[in-house]
């Protein structure tokens, strides 16, 4: 990379046909060509001078660097071996968890009786007692921002096995008033029905699933019968709660009126119940594998020590239970290098964990009189699978109120899809515009708030 900015440079300094950027450069400078390349000689003449002061990282990589400078402090042995293959170590601190189970005090106990109920439930679902893939597949939340950020105190009563315990009782108790309210609600349809002298097989499809209330009768009747299993809503459910257009045969338009104001907001209540309670049924169904995350990140550390190996993804996690609370040069003095000024490009990928151990080492630059630079574009945002926060860019860095000042600058040139791409692209989102903005945008109080698609149209590369 370093290589790739020195060439580019170079042909810009000599103004040789095949220099990148040139127009570019001249266009939005508002310089002539022989000024854009003085100072591209004047950049290029700085950085030799100066090589080993330019660095190039991936955000991985510059904190494999930091994490290197700082074994002593985290008094890891020298020996001790990284790795990338999560799932093995994670496998082994499940077995190791799971081995090493006992009843010998309070809190032990309280894992064991823990594991042991949630087993047997595993049991009765789905016929089988084994919880090892869940746990393993739940434990990459120990590298995860929410986990990772709150301080050792904080995060161990956030996610202590008490907490989850607690939430599984308020679950359960929320649970029973839905399954009564869904039973109320019902009745109060049934008993409206008969008062109004309206049969529900006398509506349209009959006695058949794709009658909506009798498809809402044989969803409640799962709700008892399958106790602990989320209700799956038919089409048929979705297409009755939206108006009472589909409700009635040929000759029936005279009970419209009533089905619109009696039955229908009762109808449309019920639906959002069922919501409600797909909702509870969800998330009691991860509780088991989050309650033993403390105990989790207990076992993969013993594991990681006995085996003399420490996962790639835990490094952040370690840097920022050091590094934290240390200013920049505590850590500069243990790398041996310092840096004046920080770009960071495609930032909407950055997670919020990666920003906070960045942050010391952007805000030393600025104070000492360098810069700070972060650059990318929200719509770009593909790795929100491994933490990238679009919201920081977005937002949330302005509104922490330290002096960062954002300037948007649209993209609105496509130089990689073909024509046919960005015709159907910009048709699409035009088409959905409206859409987006009122079930999403204005529905969502955690998203930009100035979040505006009006600039989403593209233009292709001429």
């Amino acid at each position: 990379m370093k290589e790739r900015i020195t060439r580019a440079l170079y042909r810009l300094a000599i103004n040789a046909p095949q220099a990148d950027y040139l127009d570019e450069l001249c266009e939005k400078l508002a310089l002539p060509t022989s000024e854009v390349c003085i100072r591209a000689r004047q950049c290029l003449e700085v950085i030799l001078y100066n090589y080993s002061a330019l660095s190039v990282f991936t955000i991985d990589s510059f904190i494999q660097k930091v994490f290197d400078s700082l074994v002593w402090e985290l008094n890891l042995k020298p020996e001790q071996r990284e790795t990338t293959n999560a799932s093995a170590l994670l496998a082994e601190a499940v077995q190791y968890l799971l081995e090493h189970l006992s009843t010998t005090n309070e809190s032990s106990k309280a894992v064991y009786e823990w594991c042991e109920m949630h087993t047997h439930n595993a049991l009765v679902q789905s016929g089988s007692w084994h919880i090892e893939k869940k746990l393993v597949s739940r434990g990459y939340q120990l590298f995860s921002d929410q986990y990772v950020l709150p301080i050792n105190g904080e995060r161990e009563a956030q996610f202590s096995l008490a907490t989850f315990q607690s939430m599984q009782a308020q679950l359960l108790t929320e649970k029973r008033g839905l399954v009564d309210e869904i039973e109320k609600g019902w009745a109060q349809i049934m008993a409206t029905l008969e008062q109004e002298g309206i049969e529900i097989y006398a509506l349209k499809q009959g006695s058949s699933q794709r009658n909506g209330l009798v498809a809402m009768h044989t969803l409640i009747d799962k709700m008892h019968a399958e106790d602990g299993q989320p209700l799956k809503v038919s089409a048929t459910i979705l297409t009755w709660r939206a108006s009472t257009e589909a409700w009635t045969k040929k000759g029936q338009d005279d009970l419209i009126p009533t089905l619109t104001t009696q039955i229908l907001p009762k109808y449309q209540k019920l639906y959002k119940l069922i919501l409600r309670y797909n909702t509870v049924i969800l998330a009691l169904r991860k509780l088991p594998e989050l309650g033993l995350l403390n105990e989790l990140r207990s076992a993969l550390d013993t594991v990681e020590r006995e085996k003399g190996m420490l996962l790639l993804a835990d490094l952040a996690y370690i840097l920022h239970g050091i590094a934290g609370d240390n200013d920049a040069s505590f850590i500069y003095e243990r790398m041996g290098m310092w840096y004046q000024s920080l770009f960071i490009d495609e930032f909407q990928d950055t997670s919020r964990l990666h920003w906070e151990l960045l942050k010391p080492f952007i805000n030393n630059a600025i104070a000492e009189g360098g810069t700070g630079l972060l650059v990318g574009d929200v719509k770009q945002a593909i790795y929100r699978w491994r933490g990238g926060d679009w919201e920081l860019l977005a937002h949330r860095i302005v509104e922490e109120n330290n002096g960062w000042q954002k300037e948007l600058r649209p993209l609105d040139t496509n130089y990689r899809s073909t024509k046919e791409v960005v015709t159907f692209n910009n048709v699409l989102l035009e088409t959905l515009r409206e859409e987006i903005k009122h079930k999403y945008i204005e529905g969502f109080s955690t998203l930009c708030k100035e979040a505006d698609i009006a600039d989403i149209q593209e233009r292709i590369d001429k």
